[in-house]
């Protein structure tokens, strides 16, 4: 890279005069006889943040490069008498570059691999313990309640928010105006943005006619309107930094804030959060030459995210202008979202011009024409019918939404695509069902594409906004799934995000770089990893999903785990009996050796080579109270009390057996005593000589199992059968493996409430 694209990459804008022979001098700049090093190759200075960027150019690099460049922070400090200096080697024939960050004198070399901009040097000194999300979540509710007074109605927050953002960053100006001198400055600043853009003039109705010419703005007072372009200037538009390689969509937080109490249908949007539009594009690997579609792109999020990384891999402006002109596409159905996704990218440095308003469906020879080679998506879950091609929609009977869940979407972007990678986000549902709607789309899309991967999000990954708890599913488009081709499933559920209340999700702990890391290293080295991810062969009538396949890590089991369980089912005692009489309630071990764990040593076993595993009869609740109150045990589906709601005087099923939620997420409990039971109660019944000491110590390890199951993937006798649990084992007389019983009562009788079992 030579000087020039150094300038053109760090920015032009920042760039200091000054310059002898094209170089900076610091003898004129301080105006004296300055002796040795005096001429900096590159200088950049922005007065406002106090921020030097000095840049000194080799051929090759040589041990005495640094003195000479740290001569220039000396002078640098003398000069502006900034804290804040980045200084950089940069090597003119292979690219490399050596950095260093200088605060108050201290220097800290950085792990940089190319030049950035210059805003994002700025960035590198602000303090890391401020969480930038969260400020502008905390900044939006205040707007929001701003617009509110304002009488701004709900639906149009968002879109007039990023309009006014929008004009902001491109100089407007706006005090001492009225407000009708204000809406005309920014439909001239729109009116310029928008030139030579595919349907410019849909795009200014929708940004100017059904918002600057809404009643309710035009009625905004003068002085009310400055203010609220000044709380955005001074509390919004710092945050956005089009130069980043972050891409954040700030119009998705607006959308999220805003919106929270509209109409139900509203709130199902689900807009895709950065850090998961982030990882997604890694994944999806995005370069300069990258063409990229996004054929349900909502308000921009993914297209914001492609375009910062394919920008992040280039050198030139030409470079640059090609991908935001020629190799960004968008398509969105909603008129006011599709708004949003315009203004997204025209906030983030351009890249609207190829968005369009419609529905994919019907510019199929559009998505062609764009000759796409990465697919990012996240449609519509619930689709209604003017949503879908009317042949699709015949099919779905007295259903009004799409029963195949935004499969049929991404089968039909599939085949016009036909090449390179695609990523979509989908509902859980769509990997867990193996037959009917979600069955046959999953038939088609393995007849012409590869399934590379499926990874299991966070269940409350849309939260504040819509419910749904989704996965992504990676394709090889137009490589029909070959037998024997493995997937790789990751369970990534925990991204290290937090919800906050009336702010969303955050990483309040600074956790996501770390965690994105290790998600992107197994993806990338198809890493097996208990608890983490699994590599299987699936057919299309098969669950696709890391719960289905992936072992349990039991690394993480411990003594205390098996306490947590005993003092609970102590405690569950204590209140169906008579402490004073019948029950005496103490810590104690009833033993006093105490055995340590060593799960790297335990063995596997199927769950149907341990238990005969069946149902139990359905007793109704108002049936039992016929009955009358007694000493039998109701057992329900519920997660508290060992799962007893009350006893009756009345029995269909013997104890000393383990019972096993169905309907919700897999809880188990040990139950003693005869006892009845509701509804999605199965039963685990002994095939061998089964103790109080044993059950508590199989409950304990099967409720490391709850994490498999959800409202969408029940813990079903059938998924029971197949499962399998880790134990203490023992070798028998065939040298054959066999659960060590012995063993793990030994184990409980040497813990804490032991005693009181």
């Amino acid at each position: 890279m030579q000087r020039i694209e150094m300038i053109d990459c760090v920015g032009r804008k920042h760039h200091s005069a000054n310059l002898e022979n094209g170089e900076f001098s610091y003898a004129k700049a301080l105006n004296e006889n300055i002796q040795g090093h005096k001429f900096l190759d590159i200088r950049f200075y922005d007065e406002k943040s106090k921020t030097a960027v000095l840049i000194e150019t080799k051929q090759r690099f040589k041990p005495n490069d640094k003195q000479q460049l740290f001569d220039y922070v000396a002078l640098e400090r003398r000069l502006s008498s900034t804290i804040k200096i980045v200084a950089i080697l940069a090597n003119t024939n292979d690219n490399k570059i050596k950095v260093w960050k200088i605060v108050d004198g201290k220097e800290t070399e950085l792990d940089d691999k190319k030049l950035k901009s210059f805003e994002e040097y700025i960035d590198y000194f602000k303090p890391k313990n401020i969480n930038d999300k969260t400020a502008v979540l905390e900044n939006t509710s205040k707007l929001n309640r701003l617009l509110h007074d304002n009488g701004i109605a709900e639906k149009l927050r968002s879109q007039f928010v990023g309009t006014c953002l929008l004009a902001l960053k491109n100089g407007l100006t706006y005090k001492g105006l009225t407000t009708s001198q204000i809406i005309a400055g920014i439909k001239e600043v729109l009116g310029t943005l928008l030139e030579g853009s595919v349907d410019k003039a849909d795009k200014i109705v929708i940004l100017h006619e059904n918002i600057l010419k809404d009643q309710n703005v035009e009625k905004i007072k003068s002085e009310n309107f400055e203010k609220l372009l000044e709380y955005i200037e001074k509390n919004i538009e710092p945050y956005i930094n089009e130069a980043s390689r972050e891409g954040h969509d700030i119009l998705s937080y607006f959308f999220t804030t805003f919106n929270k109490y509209v109409a139900r249908e509203d709130k199902n949007q689900a807009f895709t959060p950065n850090h998961i539009a982030h990882f997604m594009a890694t994944v999806a690997g995005i370069y300069k030459t990258s063409r990229i579609l996004d054929p349900t792109c909502g308000s921009g999020t993914f297209l914001v995210q492609a375009m910062t990384q394919a920008l992040n891999d280039c050198e030139t402006d030409a470079e640059r202008n090609e991908i935001k002109k020629h190799q960004i596409y968008g398509i969105e159905f909603d008129k006011n979202v599709y708004g949003l996704s315009t203004t997204n990218m025209l906030i983030h440095g351009d890249g609207n011009s190829n968005i369009r308003c419609g529905s994919c469906f019907e510019k199929g020879d559009w998505i062609q024409q764009a000759n796409a080679d990465v697919v990012l998506m996240n449609p519509p879950y619930n689709a209604s019918k003017n949503q879908v091609p009317e042949n699709f929609a015949k099919t779905w009977g007295k259903t009004s939404t799409d029963p195949s869940k935004g499969l049929c979407f991404v089968e039909f972007v599939a085949g016009k695509v036909n090449r390179g990678r695609l990523l979509t986000l989908l509902p859980m549902a769509c990997a867990i069902q193996t037959d009917g709607v979600i069955g046959n789309f999953k038939k088609k899309m393995l007849e012409k594409h590869t399934l590379d991967a499926v990874f299991s999000f966070p269940a409350e990954m849309f939260y504040p906004g819509a419910s749904a708890v989704a996965c992504c599913m990676v394709f090889d488009l137009g490589k029909p799934h070959k037998n024997g081709k493995e997937t790789f499933f990751g369970y990534f559920k925990d991204d290290g995000f937090e919800k906050r209340k009336g702010v969303g999700r955050v990483d309040v702990r600074d956790k996501w770089k770390t965690i994105e890391k290790e998600w992107l290293d197994l993806y990338e080295h198809r890493t097996t990893m208990a608890g983490k991810s699994v590599c299987r062969h699936v057919e299309a009538n098969e669950e696709w999903c890391a719960e289905a396949y992936m072992e349990t890590d039991y690394s993480t089991l411990c003594d205390d785990d098996f306490i947590r369980k005993m003092r609970d089912y102590a405690a569950f005692l204590v209140a169906c009996s008579n402490p004073f009489k019948d029950f005496c309630f103490t810590t104690r071990p009833l033993s006093p050796n105490k055995l340590q764990l060593n799960t790297k040593v335990w063995q596997w076993f199927r769950y149907d080579k341990l238990f005969k595993i069946t149902g139990s009869k359905t007793t109704p609740k108002i049936e039992l109270e016929e009955y009358g109150t007694g000493m039998f045990p109701y057992v329900t589906t519920q997660a508290v009390n060992n799962g007893i709601e009350n006893f009756y005087d009345y029995y269909t099923e013997f104890g000393n057996v383990l019972t096993v939620d169905s309907a919700v997420l897999g809880f188990c409990s040990y139950q003693k005593d005869n006892f009845s039971a509701s509804d999605h109660v199965e039963k685990l019944n002994p095939l061998f000589n089964m103790n109080k000491y044993h059950a508590l110590f199989l409950v304990t390890i099967i409720n490391m199992e709850q994490y498999r199951y959800s409202y969408g993937r029940k813990c079903s006798q059938k998924k029971l059968k197949i499962s399998r649990l880790k134990l203490p084992a023992t070798k028998n007389a065939q040298g054959e493996y066999e659960p060590d019983w012995q063993w793990m009562e030994d184990y409980i009788k040497g813990l804490p409430y032991s005693k009181c079992l």
